[in-house]
């Protein structure tokens, strides 16, 4: 399973920003600061849901969101440390050939993608699009801006462009923790461009952050070093999870089942911590096939590591 931590944020372009900014007496850097700026103090975070897609779906959306042919998605997903770069070339033939679409003598033709993050990034984009924006795809563009265009029943069209991307926002809350800056500021500008030629559109942009799995020791690295290499002093999670695991936010029961921290309740309501961590208070870890965990070695968590209070 692929574990998704999605949020929608709302944000109306002012007309006088728009009108200020699109002025030739602005240049592009100048005027992607300021609606970056504009976004990050007045978006407003419309939704946040935890989702998990299985492996087959993304092989499904495969077949239909991306601009790249010739990627298998999920195989990368599971040779981390080859593609986490985003210059690995991929030997997946896919299934697209079959149908001839990478053949095309136009300009439309799909072409082989060099990151992988690119288009799982995509495939999310078309999954979440679908259901929050519109399920008519009208368009999906190639080698052009934006990645999809959607209709409404009221005639008028949504303009989607997906961005991905592995390094770690700058920001500590809100967006700015979801969003690398320079992304933000790209996309801000192509929105903005759109809306001053077509006012009556509605611009989205979907950004995914593709985070791997950790291995995360359960009795700390310092702690006693000849467990470092024991298989049975891991855990595999997202980098989420990794982090609070370690900071003692979140343990796990002798049943195999999640415990979470007093702490975080001191942070409640919050809808993330709802989403990513109260909704998994006790339910039971998925068991590795071989090398399941020690349960001294988590006793040790519990009693040591986790935080109480």
């Amino acid at each position: 399973m692929i574990d998704v931590s999605f949020e929608h944020w709302r944000f109306t372009f002012p007309d006088t920003l728009l009108a200020r900014c699109g002025s030739p007496h602005y240049s592009q850097k100048e005027a992607g600061k300021e609606y970056a700026k504009a976004i990050y103090s007045g978006a407003v975070r419309a939704a946040s849901i935890a989702v998990q897609f299985h492996e087959a779906q993304i092989l499904c959306g495969n077949e239909a969101f991306p601009e790249a042919a010739v990627a298998d998605p999920v195989a990368d997903l599971e040779v981390w440390d080859e593609w986490g770069s985003g210059k690995r070339r991929f030997p997946y033939p896919g299934r697209y050939s079959k149908l001839g679409i990478t053949r095309r003598d136009d300009n439309r033709r799909k072409t082989s993608s060099p990151s992988s993050v690119g288009v799982v990034g995509e495939i999310l984009t078309g999954f979440f699009a679908q259901a929050g924006v519109s399920p008519w795809v009208l368009v999906r563009v190639v080698q052009r801006w934006p990645d999809f265009i959607f209709s409404h029943r009221d005639e008028t069209y949504s303009f989607v462009e997906s961005k991905a991307f592995t390094r770690e926002p700058s920001g500590a809350t809100g967006l700015r923790a979801r969003v690398l800056d320079s992304l933000l500021i790209e996309g801000a500008l192509q929105a903005a461009q759109q809306l001053n030629s077509d006012p009556f559109g509605r611009v989205w942009c979907s950004f995914t952050r593709i985070r791997k799995r950790e291995g995360s020791h359960i009795v700390p690295w310092l702690a006693r070093p000849s467990l470092r290499v024991n298989p049975r002093n891991g855990l595999c999670l997202c980098a989420l999870h990794d982090r609070a695991f370690d900071r003692g936010l979140m343990t796990i029961e002798p049943a195999l089942t999640v415990r979470l921290s007093p702490r975080l309740e001191q942070h409640l309501p919050d809808e993330v911590i709802e989403n990513m961590f109260v909704a998994y208070q006790g339910s039971p870890i998925r068991p590795p096939e071989k090398f399941c965990p020690e349960e001294e070695f988590l006793a040790y968590h519990r009693e040591v590591v986790v935080v109480s209070a």
